[in-house]
């Protein structure tokens, strides 16, 4: 798996570098958003073409990882940007305070991300990373709710935001059996 993370803090991101490549993924690091948007836009020029010239679809990482609050600009910030040219890149916020993080991505972003509770151990971090179940059941579960219609395209409002957490608890529930 092609994993980007971006961490502030530079020993817990050594640490998740260190824990991703013990279990053979490919990990591009960063300290602050710059460094992680210029990494991200790299692996996408990388990755549009194949060895024959031909250009590709697909994002240039498996999983981008955030930390949810930074200096200079946030992993939401972050995110945004790198929707507006990968709407279906798979991205995992760690953040202290997951209903906060959750309700503005689902606002700011209008998508569901999966988000990891700080501070959780590094087990966590693989098995999010490594579990399709959850990645699947997220999609399943925005995708309702834009199918069910809104008054403006993409728009989700506060009944369904609390909905869409209910079903996100639901979720991570059955990840940690």
């Amino acid at each position: 798996m092609n994993c980007l993370c971006c961490e502030d803090e530079e020993e817990v991101l050594q640490i998740y570098k260190q824990a991703l490549e013990d279990r053979n993924h490919r990990i591009s690091v960063s300290s602050d958003s710059d460094g992680c948007l210029k990494a991200y836009y790299k692996a996408l020029e990388e990755s549009k073409k194949d060895n024959s010239g031909n250009l590709l679809k697909q994002n240039p990482f498996d999983v981008v990882i955030l930390d949810y609050k930074m200096p200079q600009k946030n992993g939401l910030e972050i995110a945004q940007e790198i929707f507006k040219i990968c709407p279906n890149q798979r991205i995992i916020f760690a953040s202290a305070n997951v209903n906060e993080t959750v309700e503005n991505s689902l606002k700011e972003l209008k998508q569901v991300v999966e988000v990891l509770k700080k501070p959780f151990d590094m087990s966590t971090l693989i098995e999010t990373i490594e579990s399709e179940e959850i990645q699947e059941g997220l999609k399943l579960l925005l995708g309702n709710f834009r199918k069910k219609g809104n008054t403006k395209e993409n728009e989700l409002n506060d009944e369904q935001i609390k909905e869409i957490l209910k079903g996100v608890s639901k979720l991570y529930n059955i990840k940690e059996r």
